[in-house]
């Protein structure tokens, strides 16, 4: 069943929206192959780790919301920031250590091959957005992409994200993303994109 935009919210997130938007992306997202490469099947390891970043980290976490169900989540952050400072890193490093146990050093390898990547001029990157597994193929993904394109061109700047899932390098590009690179990390196979600013 296709969803009435009518009734879909998209707005900051509350800070109470912490929690259950991590628990709504690692369920979402713990089969990408990225993922599965990192966290090999340890959900709640990716839901602490959500968790973590949500409450705690630099950008904007958005939510998608029909009534009082939250539906998707993505979080928008502003260049330089999408890159934490050394201090950030520290700061940060003991809760993430207690959230990734044992997947902390493949964590780190994959963290680190995307960062070395990321555009060294202007832009909002993207990292993560999901939809819930129950509200899929209902166009909050498109909603909530708009919303982000919406941002970027508000702002005069382009936009970045990572993706490791071929079919979302082709829902991207309907966003007008391009591919900008191919890496390979643990294996898995990941796409840069990057979309100009209008």
């Amino acid at each position: 069943m296709l969803l009435s935009m009518s009734s879909l919210t998209i707005e900051p997130a509350r800070r109470a929206d912490a929690r259950p938007a991590a628990a709504l992306a690692a369920r979402a997202m713990i089969d990408l192959p990225e993922n599965r490469v990192v966290f090999r099947g340890r959900e709640d390891r990716m839901r602490a780790v959500f968790a973590q970043l949500f409450a705690r980290s630099p950008g904007d976490l958005w939510v998608a919301r029909e009534g009082d169900a939250l539906l998707g989540v993505m979080r928008v952050v502003a260049w330089p920031r999408c890159k934490p400072s050394t201090l950030e890193t520290l700061t940060q490093l003991p809760a993430l250590a207690m959230a990734l146990k044992d997947t902390l050093p493949r964590a780190a390898r994959m963290h680190g091959a995307w960062a070395r990547h990321d555009p060294q001029r202007p832009h909002l990157h993207l990292d993560p957005i999901a939809v819930s597994e129950s509200a899929q193929g209902r166009g909050i993904g498109g909603a909530l992409m708009n919303h982000y394109c919406e941002m970027m061109d508000g702002a005069g700047t382009g936009g970045y994200l990572e993706t490791g899932r071929e079919s979302s390098v082709r829902f991207y590009s309907k966003f007008g993303f391009e591919v900008s690179r191919q890496i390979e990390v643990l294996g898995a196979k990941i796409w840069l994109m990057w979309r100009e600013g209008k």
